[in-house]
This record gives structure tokens, sequence and C-alpha cells, in this order.
């Protein structure tokens, strides 16, 4: 962080590597008769820099960006009944994927009054994918995958202890490639309602919310086995066409004795 003249460069670096080796039962039956020996690589490198102001301004604001690289590799084999030793190979494939992300975003919050505030904010991401993929006829397939992301809430505080507020925003998880084929984003427009609070002079907290969720695109991510045939063993992700989610929330903490 570096603080000059009442705003704030921010710069984040970070740097993640996951090893993952899977030994397990593939048919899901009693029977040993197909196993899974799965090993997972994962690498990612972020980093993201944003300004924002000073927070005790009628009006606040941030902007950034954001980088990702991101590099996995996913190896598969189906492996027959275990005895005799060593287990006989029935089937496999080996998939490459590299991902390059990059995202701008900004917020805005405004004190209309003393009481009413009104923020609102915007994010784009693009992230340019291709993946290899042993397992298919035509093994390497590219694509790019962008969304643009709004988010506008207002929020009244009754008092000093209560405070209540509407949100409306949208969110996305980037689609990919799985063993398959290629699957979309999942994009999810969020409306919600709620109140904040303090009671007992601030010795408790009763937060509650209703929210309703349109999911456009749902990823599902499944497994189809094949007894007969192991090479028919798929997996994969789809796209749901439509969900809807309505749900609410109620968060009470108490604090009766110091500490």
């Amino acid at each position: 962080d570096y603080d000059f003249n009442g705003v704030t460069l921010t710069s984040i670096t970070g740097y993640a590597e996951v090893r993952q080796d899977i030994y397990a039962d593939l048919d899901f039956t009693i029977d040993p008769i197909q196993v899974q020996d799965v090993g997972f690589d994962s690498d990612v490198f972020n980093q993201e820099l944003r300004l924002t102001s000073a927070d005790d301004t009628r009006f606040r604001w941030i902007v950034g960006g954001f980088y990702q690289d991101r590099k996995e590799t996913l190896d598969v084999e189906v492996l027959g009944d275990g005895v005799p030793e060593p287990l006989p190979f029935l089937f496999g494939f080996l998939q490459n994927k590299n991902s390059e992300l990059w995202a701008l975003f900004g917020q805005v919050n405004y004190d209309i009054t003393d009481k009413l505030e009104l923020a609102g904010a915007l994010r784009y991401d693009r992230d340019s994918q291709n993946s290899n993929n042993t397992s298919l006829a035509d093994p390497y397939a590219e694509a790019t995958f962008d969304q643009l992301q709004p988010k506008v809430q207002i929020s009244y505080d009754w008092n000093d202890d209560v405070m209540a507020y509407a949100t409306w925003s949208k969110g996305f998880r980037t689609g990919g490639f799985s063993q398959t084929q290629k699957f979309d984003n999942e994009v999810a427009t969020n409306y919600e309602i709620g109140v904040k609070s303090t009671i007992l002079n601030g010795l408790m907290t009763v937060n509650a919310s209703f929210f309703h969720i349109d999911y456009s695109n749902q990823q599902l991510s499944f497994v189809v086995l094949d007894p007969e045939d192991a090479s028919n063993t798929l997996r994969g992700v789809l796209n749901i066409p439509a969900t809807d989610i309505e749900g609410m929330e109620l968060e009470i903490a108490a604090r009766p004795i110091e500490g």
C-alpha cells in the first residue's frame, strides 16, 4: 500500500501451486471392478492494482485492474480389476488447459443525505482459454469468455442502530472446456433486501435478508459410467438454461460479557 494525497495505491501479487492425486473406486459399487487414478496440477499467478479514495468524504470511489495466468493439467486413468496386479489399463486421457484473464473494475459510493447512501459498481472480465485433450478426435480448442457485471445498492440508516438496504447485482463464473465439450459462462442476477441492526446497547446484532437469484446457464459437473466399456466413461460440465433460487438468512450474535 502507498498513501498519497488522500488516495491509496494497493498492489496485491499472489501465486498458488496445487498438486493433487486421487486414487479411488470409479463405478461406485461394492466390487472393485473399476478404479480411477487422477492427477491434477494447477499453477496460478494473480496481480491486482487498485486506487482507493479517502473514506471520510461524501463521495468515495475505487478503481482497479486484475490479471491472472492459470495453467492446469488433468491426467485421468481408468483401471480394471485389482486382482491380479498390476491393474490393467482400460481408458484414460490427458488434458492441458491454459487461461489468461484480465479485468477492470470500479465502484462509487455517494451519501445523498446523512442517512441515505447510493452505490454503483461495474466490472468487466475477459478470459482467453485453450485446451488440449487427448481423448478427443480434435484435441485442441480455444475460446474467449467475457462478462459485464453491474451492481446498484441503496441503503438507509433509520437511526444509529438500524440500517436497511436493497441490492441488484450480476456475477458470473467463467466457462471453459471439459473432457467432452466447451461449456458457457454461468451468470447469476441477484435481488436482495435486508436489514442490519444492533440492539441492547450493542450487546446483540440481528441481521436479516431475503434474496432471489436468476441463474442463466448454471454449470453442472457430471460423470457418466459404462460398466461394460470403460472407454465410454464421460466426465464433463453442462449448462442448465435457467435456474431460480429464493431464500432468506437470519443471523443473531450476542456478546453478553466482555471477551
